[in-house]
């Protein structure tokens, strides 16, 4: 089975995280996410925080595939290329360059995948407080013996409308991500106050 999984560091997030969920399941995907003390503040080491949330899904559900989606995403319609993922990839995402691999929708085999998920952390903690978790993915790739086997999404996976449309045209997205970070506000509010929504 494939299983989303998202995170939230404060109640802004965790209004995102709940649309994106409510998306992913009309779609018909099991969905939850967790949520992830972020001390600073600042948005930067929220952002890190991803690799090990990833990890800490794969162990929370070790027969599942985890399909990783950043809180301000929605799903437009299922993906049918991971639903029909019975190849032999470990990890699927979208590569903005040959190696910069995008984490804001990727998904993770299970068992194969928790290799890969354990590297990227380790990856991460290299470089404390800098925003490079693409860098530290590539990197995890790049350790995996025998090589990692790496299916590359198309656009439509991770879809960013203000970066994406000039350069691939009128595109159908599967998942829209709204790319909220610093640099974009969205007026939600969360009344929920359990820590996960699984």
């Amino acid at each position: 089975m494939m299983r989303v999984i998202t995170y939230w560091t404060d109640d802004r997030y965790r209004a995102l995280a709940e649309r994106m969920i409510s998306s992913a399941r009309a779609v018909g995907l099991e969905a939850g996410g967790y949520a992830v003390p972020n001390e600073s503040g600042v948005w930067m080491d929220g952002m890190n925080k991803k690799p090990g949330v990833v990890l800490q899904a794969m162990k929370d559900f070790p027969n599942d595939s985890i399909l990783f989606v950043d809180a301000d995403c929605i799903f437009a319609s299922a993906p049918a290329i991971l639903d029909d993922l019975q190849h032999d990839a470990d990890v699927a995402c979208y590569f903005n360059a040959p190696r910069q691999p995008m984490s804001s929708v990727i998904w993770f085999r299970a068992g194969s995948g928790l290799r890969i998920a354990e590297l990227w952390v380790e990856e991460m903690k290299k470089n404390p407080g800098r925003l490079d978790d693409h860098v530290a993915l590539q990197n995890a790739l790049d350790q995996v013996h025998p090589r990692a086997r790496v299916l590359h999404l198309p656009a439509s996976y991770c879809w960013i409308e203000e970066w994406f449309r000039e350069r691939f045209g009128p595109i159908t997205p599967v998942i829209v991500h709204l790319a909220v970070g610093e640099h974009r506000t969205l007026d939600l509010t969360w009344k929920k106050t359990k820590d996960s929504l699984f």
